[in-house]
């Protein structure tokens, strides 16, 4: 059950892209998505302005990013103060009862169709502060090959510590 103490978001999900991006070019991308967007949902209390903060909660005003509701189920994000910034789709998609974001970045230099996805789970401490864990692919890599067998897998790993890795803590700025 998500507690207002301590639950998950979208949202927390597109700030750690800003860190993924400028930390860490590896971490899993899957070529198909865990869900499909038409199954997603929005939750419009988590629009708005992020920006990634250290352990010690000191604000880096530099790495932001901004989330927009897109449509019905899916956000559109701009980053800003990594490699220049850089625009992304997402969407929530439940595996079990664990939710993750779908990401896609929206290069228009890429086809649509070779464009890959990363994903996120997340937690809310307090009312702002932002915990990301980014799935990892050494247990799903080269595995799957339909949408169901990749959501089979993350579900049978589910609760595994190498399932995800932490990856940013991000602060609610509006």
């Amino acid at each position: 059950m998500i507690t207002r103490r301590h639950r998950h978001s979208p949202v927390a999900a597109l700030v750690g892209i800003v860190v993924t991006i400028a930390a860490s070019g590896c971490t899993f991308k899957s070529p198909m998505p865990l869900g499909l967007p038409g199954d997603a949902w929005v939750d419009s209390e988590l629009l708005g302005e992020w920006h990634a903060v250290d352990k010690d909660g000191d604000v880096d005003k530099k790495t932001s990013v901004t989330i927009m509701q897109f449509n019905d189920q899916e956000y559109f994000l701009k980053l800003r103060g990594v490699g220049g910034g850089g625009i992304y789709r997402a969407y929530a998609t439940r595996v079990s009862e664990v939710p993750f974001l779908n990401v896609q970045e929206l290069d228009p230099g890429v086809a649509y169709e070779l464009r890959k996805y990363r994903f996120f789970t997340w937690t809310i401490k307090g009312n702002d502060i932002l915990l990301l864990r980014a799935l990892k692919g050494d247990l799903v890599r080269d595995k799957y090959k339909s949408i169901e067998d990749f959501r089979g897998l993350v579900e049978q790993h589910l609760g595994k510590p190498e399932l995800t890795e932490e990856l940013v803590r991000a602060k609610r700025v509006n």
